[in-house]
């Protein structure tokens, strides 16, 4: 059982990303009120006309997030069964930090799921103009980096309790110590205002000829303020850049394939500005986002507590290779 828990973690966290997306599409498509006003059930779905696209479309995201809850459900009981060995009973504190990041991810999900309610239930989807609407975009996005967040805190303490390794179990709170504080408050910041700014692009595209003046007056500041999304992108990419090349010393690979997603992240961003923000490049502007807070919050972890510089790293190598477990005398 444990070994299933620890080889399908990984792959877990890709269903969650791929969820994310799912709701991005959804946003990106105008399909959010495929279903009406009606949740969790789909009413429209039950009726005797065939379902529009926007209909399927909101079924679907709806059906993969059911399973994503269940399966964050199920991932609680999976790690209390896969930490309850004997060679952990005395790691108590290894297996009780294990067990909270497999309750919190259950419990952001569940907020997740009540964010996306409140989105249908307020018809805050589809063409609705209104700050209502951005203020709900961006509290659910800042609840999505949370979630996968305290999914990779997951992933990395069933990896750290594998066989009764004594490794120390990473602590999900590094990404709030004062080392890696600014590059953890530009990156929540620039995924709020990309939230913002892919919601202006979305109601820009998708703006009737019948949209009453306030609602214009309305749309019009929310794609003023699309100006923030490449100010704090350039901000949180300079200072997650110089805060990974501080870390090559300890998470080489980490540290090199993080840079590398936030160059590839700004040109996939600038290429969205110019050509006006198509579903495709949102999309993969929003998977190299998600990738880039993975690999983030895995350095973070990784790191937490250690040393950062090439030589100091190659002198904990090296005085750990000298150390020899004491063996018995044997005496015959």
């Amino acid at each position: 059982m444990f070994l299933r828990a620890r080889h399908l973690a990984f792959p877990w966290l890709v269903y969650v990303v791929f969820v994310i997306l799912g709701g991005a599409y959804v946003r990106a498509t105008g399909s959010g009120a495929g279903c009406g006003d009606s949740w969790p059930l789909c009413d429209a779905m039950l009726a005797g006309s065939a379902p529009a696209r926007a209909t399927w479309i909101e079924v679907l995201h709806r059906l993969f997030s059911g399973l994503a809850w269940v399966g964050s459900l199920g991932w609680v009981a999976v790690t209390v069964r896969a930490t309850r060995k004997p060679e952990l009973s005395g790691r108590a504190d290894a297996v009780w930090r294990a067990r909270r990041y497999a309750m919190l991810a259950f419990a952001l999900m569940s907020l997740e799921a009540l964010i996306g309610a409140g989105l249908v239930l307020l018809e805050l989807v589809a063409t609705n103009i209104s700050f209502a609407r951005a203020y709900w975009m961006a509290a659910h996005l800042l609840n999505t980096f949370v979630l996968l967040w305290m999914n990779v805190a997951l992933v990395l303490a069933l990896r750290a309790t594998q066989d009764g390794c004594p490794r120390a179990v990473p602590r999900a709170r590094a990404i709030w110590t004062w080392r890696a504080l600014v590059p953890t408050v530009l990156l929540l910041l620039t995924g709020v205002s990309g939230a913002v700014a892919a919601l202006g692009d979305t109601l820009l595209v998708a703006r009737s000829g019948s949209t009453l003046q306030a609602q214009e007056v309305v749309l019009g500041q929310l794609i003023a303020l699309r100006i923030w999304h490449p100010v704090t992108a350039l901000l949180a990419s300079a200072a997650v850049t110089i805060w990974a090349f501080r870390r090559m010393g300890a998470v080489p690979g980490v540290a090199l394939a993080l840079v590398s997603l936030v160059a590839c992240n700004i040109a996939v961003g600038v290429a969205n500005v110019w050509l006006r923000a198509p579903l495709v490049l949102q999309l993969v502007h929003l998977t190299l986002a998600d990738a880039t807070w993975i690999l983030f919050c895995i350095a973070a972890m990784r790191t937490h507590g250690v040393s950062h510089s090439p030589e100091a790293a190659e002198r904990t190598l090296g005085s750990s290779s000298l150390r020899v477990s004491p063996q018995p005398l044997n005496v015959h």
